[in-house]
């Protein structure tokens, strides 16, 4: 869980930084994405950088956003 914090967490920030959500948005796009992924016990590499862009996506996605 600590990929989907540290993933939405900056997605979050870098939202509120574009003026495109407000300072208090961002504890709920962490919460809603945290509730939305299944834990993963003792992941590997590559899961971890499958949560870590599901998570991006899906925040990107539902906030219109394109980022390279």
């Amino acid at each position: 869980m600590p990929t989907v914090f540290n993933a939405s967490n900056e997605e979050a920030v870098q939202l509120f930084i574009e003026k495109k959500i407000s300072f208090l948005e961002i504890e709920k796009i962490i919460q809603e994405s945290m509730r939305e992924t299944q834990n993963i016990q003792h992941p590997n590499v590559h899961q971890i950088m499958d949560v870590d862009k599901t998570v991006r996506n899906k925040i990107r996605q539902y906030y219109d956003v394109e980022r390279k």
